[in-house]
């Protein structure tokens, strides 16, 4: 994974400047203003994107994500069809006419999907195929 630096180069996603304007500009401290402001712009734009993955291209990141979405209804199956979501798809409840996330039950259900992840990573290659086959996955 990738990002630009100010200049236009890419460079590693742990990085903020290539060495050219690391050079140029120096620490963060000594940065302009307009520098900082663009950075803090950009991490932001970046982070945007990470919580939309369910608009990149297929490929096996978005696959991941379409089953942490279908393992994350399984798990709630008493969801109503008018149920609201929010854009990252947690269920919205309205409190005293404000909309409500309730953040605990959305961090449990991501940590106990994460457990689920975790063991099947554990899968060995041969159990996963298996496994995806007989969900209808080729």
């Amino acid at each position: 994974m990738q990002r630009k630096c100010v200049c236009g180069a890419m460079i590693a996603i742990n990085s903020q400047l290539c060495s050219e304007c690391r050079r140029k500009y120096g620490k963060q401290v000594d940065w302009p203003e307009w520098l900082s402001d663009w950075m803090v712009s950009y991490q932001k734009e970046l982070d945007r994107e990470n919580l939309h993955q369910d608009l990149e291209i297929f490929d096996e990141s978005s696959a991941v994500e379409a089953a942490k979405l279908n393992l994350y209804m399984l798990d709630h199956d008493e969801v109503c069809p008018d149920t609201e979501f929010d854009e990252w798809g947690n269920q919205v409840e309205v409190v005293n006419e404000f909309n409500y996330v309730d953040m605990d039950a959305v961090i449990a259900c991501e940590k106990s999907f994460e457990r689920k992840l975790r063991w099947l990573s554990n899968l060995s290659p041969q159990e996963k195929a298996k496994r995806r086959k007989a969900c209808g996955m080729e």
